[in-house]
């Protein structure tokens, strides 16, 4: 089970609780400037959320043919509702010249 808190400027803003099989967590460090970099999600094919935490600057995109980026300053939320395909990886973005580090949570 995961519980997922989501809070800016330590007001919390939602909670969700969710009951997984299997997790993935990975902290990644983007160089400068780096563009999609690809990201496997261990195991996981169907994700029920994926988390994504980086400074400003930094994005995802869903999958490698994901083309819509998602911001993830100061986080990124997606639940199964958001996802709801097969997603086994995803692509990171840094679009600041210093390197930034990145927090990648997702369960299924």
């Amino acid at each position: 089970m995961a519980v997922i808190a989501v809070s800016v400027d330590s007001v919390v803003v939602g909670t969700a609780t969710i009951t997984t099989s299997e997790t993935f967590v990975a902290t990644v460090e983007l160089a400068g400037l780096a563009s999609d970099i690809s990201l496997a999600l261990g195991l996981l094919t169907v994700p029920k959320y994926l988390v994504v935490v980086g400074p400003i600057g930094t994005s995802l995109k869903l999958g490698a043919g994901g083309t819509d980026a998602i911001q993830c300053n100061p986080a990124a939320v997606l639940m199964e509702e958001d996802l709801g395909r097969a997603l086994t990886s995803i692509l990171l973005s840094n679009s600041q010249a210093q390197a930034a580090s990145v927090t990648v949570y997702a369960g299924e």
